[in-house]
């Protein structure tokens, strides 16, 4: 009876791991099939969001046409913008900036007050626009004594040429020896 019974137990036991072994196989099919559905939904997913991209890029584009057509006055005038210039060595000097683009001429003016420099002297104040990024700048020219003494100027540059990156003013005070390098500021801003 011994035997009997190992043989039964035995055959139980080859049932229990076949049963097992389809458990197991269902259960890895499942899982298969979830992460196939998973990767399907995403990718179905991303196709949407490309389709809404290329849609919303081809409305902006018909919209940015439609208003350059309409109405190009942004690019012909900026709004007229000022700031105030501070004295950079101490002192009480000042003054006011500002720039412009109108009928696409970009515009820029300073008044100052500042020391009257003596007749007998060569020395004059110039004006300067500078760049940040990537760094450059250019003199505007020399500075006139209005009657009130203040001191100003006023630059044009040429049409359809943008200036607008050159934020900083500097105003210097120049020795009359030909250099064309800037020589000590008096007073700076920026837009």
């Amino acid at each position: 009876m011994n035997r009997r019974y190992r043989s039964s137990k035995t055959k139980y036991t080859k049932k229990q791991k076949l049963k097992s072994a389809k458990t197991l196989f269902i259960i890895g099919l499942a899982i298969v099939l979830f992460f196939m559905a998973i990767i399907w939904f995403r990718k179905s997913g991303k196709d949407e969001v490309v389709e809404n991209v290329e849609e919303t890029s081809v409305v902006v584009d018909v919209k940015e046409l439609h208003s350059e057509e309409e109405d190009d006055e942004p690019e012909k005038r900026r709004a007229k913008e000022s700031i105030s210039l501070y004295d950079v060595r101490g002192g009480s000097s000042g003054g006011i900036a500002t720039r412009e683009v109108d009928d696409y001429q970009f515009i820029h003016t300073v008044v100052a007050n500042m020391p009257e420099i003596p007749e007998e002297s060569t020395d004059f104040y110039e004006g300067w626009l500078v760049r940040e990024h990537p760094f450059d700048f250019f003199s505007t020219g020399s500075m006139d004594l209005n009657a009130d003494g203040t001191y100003a100027l006023i630059w044009e540059g040429r049409k359809e040429q943008d200036f607008w990156d050159y934020n900083k003013v500097v105003i210097t005070i120049e020795p009359d020896d030909g250099d064309p390098a800037p020589a000590g500021h008096v007073i700076e801003g920026v837009f």
